[in-house]
Formats: structure tokens, sequence, C-alpha cells
């Protein structure tokens, strides 16, 4: 009997301390989405929702302030003074992605709109192609893709491209 508690004890221990330190414990938002976006590639959805929940949690409020100073996309050349706004969207995007892949569709929408609706000014550089691609017009394409309506598109005010979008890779 004693034995058996102790190795359901262990066990419990094992499974405590596999999901505390599974993944590390990096706080910069930069290595946090680098993190999320590998997660992606390897379908590791546990790994993802770590580091892109913690992104969010930690920089969201700083990415909302950021978000609010701008009232166009920042330069190239400035555009890392916006670290948290692009992170923290780049963080929802990623979300968005995975519940995109795994057929959850209305979890999927819910965190692309949150990028077009709240970071729409946030880019992500890519040096595949010497500059930054705009978080939110990637968001629309993937509703576009999804088949699902974004209701900004009929607004005149709005500042998003009314071109037809071309799909993703």
């Amino acid at each position: 009997m004693k034995v058996t508690r102790f190795l359901l004890f262990l066990y419990i221990l094992f499974i405590l301390t596999d999901s505390i330190y599974a993944y590390d414990n990096v706080t910069s938002s930069e290595a946090l989405v680098a993190r999320a976006a590998t997660c992606l590639e390897a379908r590791d959805w546990k790994g993802l929702k770590y580091y892109t929940q913690r992104c969010i949690s930690l920089y969201q409020s700083q990415a909302r302030n950021m978000q609010r100073k701008l009232k166009d996309f920042a330069s190239l050349e400035t555009t890392d003074k916006y670290w948290a706004l692009n992170d923290v969207a780049y963080s929802y995007f990623l979300q968005g992605e995975m519940y995109r892949i795994i057929g959850k569709t209305e979890k999927a929408k819910k965190k692309y709109m949150t990028v077009i609706k709240k970071f729409k000014f946030a880019q992500v550089y890519d040096p595949s192609i010497s500059g930054a691609w705009q978080v939110a017009e990637a968001c629309e394409i993937k509703l576009n893709d999804m088949g699902i309506d974004i209701e900004e598109k009929n607004d005149p005010k709005s500042k998003f491209i009314k071109k037809k979008l071309k799909p993703l890779k």
C-alpha cells in the first residue's frame, strides 16, 4: 500500500513538474513569439498557447498604448520601436492560425478580429522579403480564405485595403 501511494505521488509530481518546466521561462517578447512560431510549425499546440499567452499577458497593455500613438503604419526603420504592438498582434495571429488548423473556426475568427480591431498597425519584419508584412491584413486574408466576411470591409472609414486579397501560403 505504501509503495502504491509513493508511486502515485511520484506520478502526480511528474505530471505537475512536466507542465511547469516543459517550456522555458523566457520573458522577451521577441523570444516568446519566435518560440511560438516554432511551436506552430511543429504543431505543438500546448507550447504555442503557452508562449503566445505569456507574450500577451506580459505586453498587451504596452501594445495598446503603442497602437493608440500611431495614426498609420510605422516606417520600416522605426517598426522595431513598436515591438510590443507587433509581437502581441503576432501572438494573436499565431493563435488564430492554430485554431484555424485544428478546425475551431469561431475561435480563429475571434483571434484574427482582435488583431484587426485592436492592433491594426502591427507589422512583422520578414527577412525573406526584406520588409514587413501587416498583421491585420494577413488576418483579413485568412478570414477571407475561410469564407468569413469582415464587417470592416464595408466601412468607408476603414484603412484596410479593399482590393481582392491574395491567399497566404
